[in-house]
């Protein structure tokens, strides 16, 4: 996963991974209603910044790893298991999962990412190259 970020705002270097994740969090809430009336609990999780095969040697440039902070796996499964056996975690829940830190996204203006393992320092200089890539490829 690229970032926790894309939930909440424009990601100009990966548009369809920014989509995706607001078309997670609209299906996981439009299906809430299944729990009261047919006990099947619909959730979903809104991971930071895991390291898995996504983050091409490309994209590894934008990540400082002494400022950067990944978030595990292993945190992100510990979150799947707790939407379903935390009975809080309601149908339609969507938690965010940081490095040190999980909270449940608010449907209405929420925030955006907050804590260690959501950004990444380097994001901007990503942004900044897709302008070039854009201007060189389909320029004036």
């Amino acid at each position: 996963m690229i970032s926790s970020i894309a939930a909440q705002s424009a990601f100009l270097p990966a548009p369809m991974y920014a989509a995706s994740k607001h078309a997670i969090s609209g299906f996981t809430r439009s299906l809430a209603d299944l729990e009261p009336k047919l006990n099947i609990r619909v959730n979903a999780v809104a991971p930071g910044c895991v390291k898995t095969p996504l983050w091409t040697q490309d994209k590894l440039t934008w990540v400082d790893e002494n400022i950067d902070t990944w978030v595990t796996a292993q945190q992100v499964a510990q979150t799947m298991l707790d939407l379903i056996q935390v009975e809080s975690n309601v149908g339609g829940t969507v938690l965010e999962v940081g490095f040190d830190s999980v909270r449940a996204v608010q449907q209405l203006n929420d925030p955006g990412p907050q804590g260690r393992g959501h950004t990444i320092s380097e994001l901007a200089g990503a942004t900044t190259n897709v302008y070039g890539l854009i201007d060189e490829q389909f320029g004036k």
